[in-house]
This record gives structure tokens, C-alpha cells and sequence, in this order.
């Protein structure tokens, strides 16, 4: 009967999901339709948005044909942003996943079920990324510049998605096998501190043509564990309050707070870090992206560092904070939606603008949606 109960439960919030999903890829199709009536006015609200009013007049006649283009891809870079946004959650916790697997961590075991549900949207999510970035390359849209004409960088990318998948199906299907996830899981995270390094340049960094970090991919990699922990302890709770997951100790609650706290200070270090780096070697090529970001957008910038640092270090720092269930729950929100701002500054300014409507909204909805009904269908599966 309790297992009946837990099935109704679960089946009642795949529904609900569903619904956000079509409601997600209707509004999407609307904005992909919307977009095929262009007038001066769209055009104007672009140039607004780059800061480029020069004495109350609109210069626009001359790169008219340019603005109409970057306007055409607002739907697909806000789709973008939403699947490297849940990619990363799930590569986040599939790194997390790995090292629990090389320590042989004994505090973690009751959570990897849940970890490993989150990490079933890696293949929906290399799909949906390939498939953006060839539309790009064969010039249905144009948010990549330098990949426009080099299909190198898409064999990089196919590459890079067929070996992740290769090593989420090897470690997810040898359970039984302790040895081989030691192994799988050794030979993973070795690959992906490598390639990694390629895939944040030709998937985030390629967008702004004069932007050159070096230590770029270690600042992504702190952001995907910070919001990969977070959607973890979320789905704890929501285990825990909807499914009454009695096995669910305050020491689980405990050691999630302490993850969640030393990866935001981890993600706030590699920030700073980037930050001093470039504005001290003073190299322009490095420069003109924080020059632009201070001049176009400081008050985004200020958001985020507050929500993704101050916020977590301030409200985690004290012991009893760390098992208190409201205001961890608030936390982990607070880090989703912070570092959906972060990723969301890397991505539209560089390729069209910094812009908040039904396009970014209803893409954020159709992906989060595919995302959330891959888990729960897992561990509507997987329930005993």
C-alpha cells in the first residue's frame, strides 16, 4: 500500500511537469513565430540594450540587416542558455557522483539514487547542444562566430558529448561491479579535467571573440558542482517530505550544507581569481570583457556576487544554520537562480543582448520541464 501511496505521488507530479512542458515548448514556438515580424521598434529596444544611443539619436540604417539577426536569435540563445544551464547541473553531479565513487565515501550511499537521476539528462542535454550548435554552423543561426565556418569544432564538441555518455553508461549500468565504477570513474575524471578545458572555450568562451581566460573551465567547473549540489539537497527534501524517505538522517543534511558552503567559496575564489588576474596582467585581449561587463552591466555583476557569495557565506557559516532546513532549502534556491544569472551573463550579452521575457522564460520552462521528468521518472522507476 506505502508503495502504491509513493507511485500516486510521483505520478501526480510527472503530470504537473508535463503540463510545464508543453506550456514551455508552446510559448517557445510562439517566439520563434513572433520573430519573423521584425519591426523598428525590436530594433531600437537592441540598441538600448548594447548602450548604443548616441546623443538621443538611433544609428541603426547602417547595420540594420546585423540588429535583425541578433533579434532572430534571441529564442535560440535563450534556449541555449537554458541547456548548458541544466547540462552543467547534471556534469556537476555526475563529477560529484565520480568522487564518491573514488573515495569510496560511505555518508553519500543513501544518495546516490538521487545523483544519479540528475545525471539521466546528459544525453536529452548533448542532443539538444549538438543540434544547436550545427543549426549555427550551417547558418540558421548565428551566435558563434568563430564556429560559422569550421566544422572542426563540431566534431570537438561530438567528441567530447559521445565519450561523456560512454562513461555515464559504464558507470551508471556496473553496479554490480565495484571495481569497474572505481575504474570508469578514475579514467572519467581524468578526461573530463582535460577536454573540459576545450568544451568551455568552443561552448561559452568562443561567443565573445576578444575574451581569453585561461582558468575559465576551473570557474565553470566550481559553478556546475555549487548548482549540482543544490538540486541535490532540493530533491532530498523533496524525497524526504513528499516520498517519507525515513533513511534520511541530519547527518546527510549536515555534510550537504558543508558542500554547498565550501563550493560557493570555491566558485567566489576562481571568480575573484579570473577577475584579478586579467585586470592585472592589463592584456587587452582579456580586458575588454570585464571593461564591457563594468560598464554595460556592473549592476547584474553586483547581483550575482551577492547572491552566489555573500548570501550562502553569511547564512551558512554558522553550525546550527547548516541543519536547518528552512534556511538551506532557501540557499540552494537562492545558488539555482544566482548562477542561472551567472551563466546568463557569459551567454546574452555576447550574443544578443541582456533581455528578460516569455523567450527566455518559456525556454527555461521546456528544458528545466525535460530535465525534472527524467529524474522523476527515474526514481519513479527505481522506487521499492
Amino acid at each position: 500500500m506505502n508503495f502504491l501511496f509513493r507511485k500516486i505521488k510521483m505520478n501526480f507530479f510527472f503530470r504537473k511537469i508535463q503540463i510545464l512542458l508543453f506550456v514551455g515548448l508552446t510559448f517557445f514556438i510562439y517566439s520563434l513565430y513572433n520573430q519573423l515580424y521584425i519591426n523598428d521598434y525590436n530594433i531600437i529596444q537592441l540598441i538600448d540594450c548594447y548602450k548604443l544611443k548616441y546623443n538621443n539619436n538611433y544609428i541603426y540604417n547602417n547595420n540594420k540587416n546585423y540588429y535583425i539577426k541578433q533579434i532572430y536569435n534571441r529564442p535560440w540563445a535563450a534556449l541555449y542558455t537554458s541547456t548548458i544551464y541544466f547540462f552543467n547541473i547534471s556534469l556537476g553531479v555526475f563529477v560529484f557522483l565520480t568522487i564518491q565513487y573514488i573515495s569510496k565515501s560511505k555518508w553519500s550511499i543513501i544518495l546516490i539514487n538521487i545523483m544519479e537521476g540528475i545525471i539521466k539528462f546528459i544525453p536529452f542535454g548533448s542532443i539538444l547542444i549538438l543540434l544547436l550548435l550545427i543549426l549555427n554552423n550551417i547558418g540558421i543561426i548565428n551566435m558563434f562566430y568563430k564556429m560559422n565556418d569550421s566544422i572542426f569544432n563540431i566534431i570537438r564538441s561530438y567528441i567530447y558529448i559521445y565519450i561523456l555518455n560512454f562513461f555515464l553508461k559504464k558507470i551508471l549500468y556496473k553496479k554490480k561491479n565495484n571495481n569497474k565504477i572505481y575504474y570508469y570513474s578514475v579514467l572519467f575524471i581524468i578526461f573530463n579535467s582535460i577536454y573540459t578545458i576545450y568544451i568551455g572555450w568552443d561552448w561559452i568562451m568562443f561567443l565573445n571573440t576578444n575574451f581569453i581566460s585561461t582558468i575559465f573551465n576551473w570557474y565553470l567547473l566550481g559553478s556546475n558542482l555549487v548548482i549540482g549540489i543544490s538540486i541535490i539537497t532540493l530533491l532530498y527534501f523533496f524525497l524526504f517530505r513528499k516520498i517519507n524517505f525515513s533513511f534520511f538522517k541530519r547527518k546527510h543534511l549536515y555534510d550537504l550544507s558543508k558542500y554547498i558552503f565550501t563550493t560557493s567559496l570555491l566558485w567566489s575564489y576562481l571568480w575573484f581569481s579570473q577577475f584579478l588576474l586579467i585586470w592585472y596582467s592589463n592584456i587587452p585581449e582579456e580586458c575588454v570583457f570585464f571593461t564591457n561587463k563594468a560598464n554595460k552591466y556592473k549592476y547584474l555583476e553586483i547581483i550575482i556576487i551577492i547572491i552566489n557569495l555573500i548570501i550562502p557565506f553569511l547564512s551558512l557559516i554558522k553550525k546550527n544554520n547548516k541543519m536547518n532546513k528552512k534556511i538551506l532549502i532557501l540557499i540552494c534556491i537562492n545558488l539555482i537562480i544566482g548562477h542561472y544569472l551567472n551563466l546568463y551573463n557569459l551567454i546574452m550579452p555576447e550574443s544578443v543582448g541582456i533581455f528578460s521575457g516569455y523567450e527566455e522564460i518559456s525556454s527555461f520552462l521546456f528544458v528545466g520541464s525535460l530535465f525534472f521528468l527524467n529524474t522523476i521518472k527515474y526514481f519513479n522507476n527505481y522506487l521499492i
